[in-house]
């Protein structure tokens, strides 16, 4: 990505404002088509939440605490003292792609290869990044499925394939006035003792990028049953339903701590619902009906 003539593409996602350092802008806007509706013009006083940067090459470091399967890849996560380094394993490829980053994720360097896999690689990177570091700032980076209807956003959440995308497919046919935030990681931001949703870069398989913010009205999360049932969760429950739909850092005591803290908060304040359901019309009616209510 050069060195030279340095500058800053900036990218702003639930209010957080985020920078890649490059010499090739161009090359960069090109390989990340899904932010374009996040490209941050004006705030150039800004405070960045993390800076990314690129380098020729990074070493593998430390001890391996957390390995996971992700978009089909194979990814390690290992620490060294207080840093992060985040691989990608391709297929053929004997070198891993690799990410570092610090304790509190606000500069973020990666290497990449000069293969076709660049730019998936790079949205990854960047999409961990952001999930780490905007835990500073009271956000959430979600595996869930958001619909806004009447001016308020709708989570689904779930394990992989409970039915999130179907569910909200169902809303958007059933449920008149619904449309589809995000499809498969939306952001939740406390502000000012509200729970705000976010549209993000990333949603998954489905073209879906938009740069809207509303009000959270309810978390529900799906189980895939017999027949339709729901019920609204205590604190206790609600926080378990929540926690697992996380982007997490399960290796990190102190920031798992406040993880935990800002899942608390939120559902302290937005109401969490278990549906247990089938695929169909009359689940999409049954949980519109109880979130409204």
């Amino acid at each position: 990505m050069g060195d030279v003539q340095m500058g800053l593409v900036r990218y702003k996602v639930a209010g957080h404002v985020f920078g890649v350092c490059t010499s090739f802008p161009g090359r960069v806007r090109a390989a990340l088509p899904s932010y374009e509706p996040f490209l941050d013009t004006e705030g150039a006083g800004s405070a960045l939440l993390f800076t990314f940067s690129f380098c020729r090459e990074l070493p593998v470091r430390g001890d391996e605490v957390w390995r996971f399967e992700w978009d089909g890849l194979s990814c390690a996560v290992r620490r060294d003292g207080e840093e992060h380094c985040f691989c990608i394993f391709l297929p053929g490829m004997e070198e891993p792609y690799v990410m570092h980053a610090g304790a509190s994720f606000a500069a973020v360097t990666a290497c990449m290869r000069g293969t076709p896999h660049d730019a998936l690689v790079l949205n990854n990177f960047l999409m961990l990044a952001y999930a780490f570091s905007a835990l500073r700032r009271e956000t959430l980076l979600l595996h869930a499925a958001a619909v806004l209807w009447q001016g308020k956003a709708y989570l689904f959440l779930g394990k992989s394939g409970t039915g999130k995308s179907t569910h909200a497919r169902l809303w958007l046919r059933h449920v008149e006035g619904s449309r589809l935030l995000n499809d498969d990681n939306p952001a939740v931001r406390l502000v000012e003792g509200r729970v705000m949703a976010y549209g993000t870069p990333w949603s998954g398989k489905t073209p879906c990028y938009c740069n809207v913010a509303a009000p959270l009205g309810a978390l529900v999360r799906l189980e895939q049953g017999p027949a339709n049932e729901m019920d609204r969760r205590d604190a206790l429950h609600a926080f378990a339903e929540l926690l697992p739909s996380c982007f997490n850092l399960r290796w990190d005591c102190a920031a798992y701590d406040i993880l935990c803290g800002i899942v608390s908060d939120v559902v302290g304040v937005v109401p969490v619902y278990h549906l247990k359901c089938l695929p169909d019309k009359e689940a999409a009616l049954l949980s519109h009906k109880t979130v409204a209510r």
